[in-house]
């Protein structure tokens, strides 16, 4: 059984000899019965599929902690990326109504994160562990919107900067089409991927909400204030949609030994 995460190919992104044959292997292997493979996100379900040709089923992760929910008890609200002089941009703009993460302590403690009220998540990428114990637990997350994550991602690399392998190392993008996922100077490579975000998916992500801006972010309640007595139901039922897809996964792939 093989989970497709965080781009499959790595680490023949430059290699394209090496990555056919991987793509031959694995084709070749489902056809023949011997390989089951699912991805934990439908960023990197299709991202397969574009190059070739099969399309594993999604599976989210469920990331969970035991004994680890969300409380909200502390009542701060914190905001966390990569980008320290963005994230600190955001602390002012925001009246420092939102903290850095780092002020809960370097490292800080996962109860004392899930004391907080809101994260505000800059994302480096689509589809995070992070984001899936997040939305395990429960813990209620701002993210930015699509324009608004654009905007941020022209100011500071950290934001969207890990798409793809290609993106991080820097490699030529010279023959690859406008629509090819790896080709991080086509404009319409960000919105590729922003099509197949997992914190745009209410459904898996039902704790996020999505903000056009730091007004916007301090105006709307969060997602358990919106929800209110709905909210923990909505979060358990997520939780079990996701185990019970796990679930059948795995009796999938044993019915296959």
């Amino acid at each position: 059984m093989i989970v497709a995460a965080t781009r499959y190919e790595t680490p023949f992104t430059g290699l394209s000899d090496a990555w056919s044959g991987l793509d031959d292997f694995l084709v070749s292997g489902t056809k023949a019965g011997q390989l089951f493979i699912t991805a934990n996100n439908l960023g990197d379900a299709d991202y397969m599929a574009f190059f070739n040709g099969y399309r594993p089923s999604v599976v989210p992760s469920l990331c969970d902690k035991p004994g680890k929910t969300w409380s909200g008890r502390g009542g701060r609200r914190v905001v966390m990326g990569r980008d320290t002089g963005l994230v600190f941009s955001i602390r002012e703009a925001s009246g420092f109504t939102y903290e850095p993460v780092s002020a809960l302590g370097q490292p800080y403690a996962d109860e004392d994160l899930l004391a907080c009220r809101e994260v505000l998540v800059l994302p480096q990428n689509i589809s995070t562990m992070t984001l899936f114990e997040m939305a395990t637990a429960g813990m209620p997350v701002a993210v930015p919107s699509r324009e608004w994550l654009k905007t941020l991602a022209k100011e500071s690399s950290s934001v969207l900067g890990e798409l793809s392998f290609a993106q991080l190392e820097g490699l030529s993008t010279e023959g690859l089409s406008p629509d090819n996922p790896c080709n991080y100077k086509s404009p319409d490579y960000i919105d590729w991927w922003l099509d197949r975000a997992d914190f745009f998916l209410p459904d898996l992500m039902p704790n996020v909400r999505v903000v056009e801006s730091v007004e916007h972010l301090l105006s709307e309640p969060t997602q358990a204030e919106a929800l209110g007595a709905r909210y923990f139901a909505t979060i358990r039922e997520r939780n079990q949609t996701i185990e019970s897809r796990r679930r059948d996964a795995i009796k999938h792939f044993m019915a296959m030994l």
